[in-house]
């Protein structure tokens, strides 16, 4: 039996977006986020046309420097309810859930809370987890909030 204990950690953060959200919550797809995430893209393993559906299965790989694949499966898309739900595996390290509801605020403002639920299967996973920390998810966060709100104001990617 192995000693490997692993981290388990859950953040949330709630990011304010300049536009109503009729024209924000599409923005938190695969392809709505190669509008505005710089260095952002995916390759759809099922279906291969890239549609928005519920158990689309696409990988990505990570921009840092271990250049590691992650498998997604989107697991709830409920338009409606502006709510979108994906499970992301890097085998090598953690597995974890990203929930995104975006609420109609004030202003015609966007009110979207990001939350990432991880588990470490490793101890790589583990390390990568410990520097997951508040602080560092509120600024990782805040830098999903300054894109957006960039793209929505110019239809730009924002310079990294």
């Amino acid at each position: 039996m192995s000693d490997f204990q692993a981290i388990h950690v859950s953040r949330s953060h709630t990011i304010k977006l300049n536009a109503p959200l009729k024209e924000t919550f599409l923005l938190f797809t695969p392809l709505g986020e190669k509008k505005w995430a710089p260095g952002w893209d995916f390759e759809a393993v099922y279906p291969a046309s890239e549609e928005t559906v519920e158990n689309l299965v696409f990988t990505t790989i990570s921009q840092d420097h271990a250049q590691s694949k992650a498998i997604w499966m989107l697991t709830r898309l409920e338009p409606e309810s502006h709510r979108i739900e994906y499970v992301r595996i890097e085998p090598e390290s953690k597995i974890g859930k990203v929930i995104v509801s975006c609420k109609q605020g004030i202003e015609n403002t966007t009110l979207a809370e990001v939350r990432y639920i991880y588990t470490a299967l490793s101890e790589k996973g583990n390390e990568a987890l410990a520097k997951f920390t508040e602080d560092f998810y509120k600024q990782y966060i805040g830098m999903w909030e300054k894109a957006i709100n960039y793209y929505l104001e110019t239809g730009e990617i924002i310079d990294e």
